[in-house]
């Protein structure tokens, strides 16, 4: 019975493991997608120019938003209006 509760904690420890792994890569990959978008959108170049400043002053004098939806609406293609609205067909 101590060899089935002991498979049993190893299945689920290793289990833990991937999980906490799979995580941890998912988190690091969506903050690398943060640098490259910052970067895409010149949000490193005006921090660099202009110096330190929070997240609405710095969408304000990169023009963040506007710069984002279109970016969303060229990766949309066809699917999606630039508002978000899907096109009729």
């Amino acid at each position: 019975m101590s060899d089935i509760a002991s498979t049993s904690d190893d299945t689920a420890a290793r289990r833990d493991a991937l999980v906490e792994r799979l995580f941890l890569a998912t988190v690091g990959t969506m903050d690398v997608l943060a640098v490259y978008i910052g970067d895409r959108l010149g949000l490193y170049r005006i921090l660099a120019e202009r110096g330190p400043m929070t997240s609405v002053q710095l969408a304000d004098r990169g023009g963040a938003e506007r710069a984002l939806r279109a970016r969303v609406a060229r990766t949309a293609g066809d699917e999606c209006h630039p508002r978000g609205r899907r096109r009729e067909r």
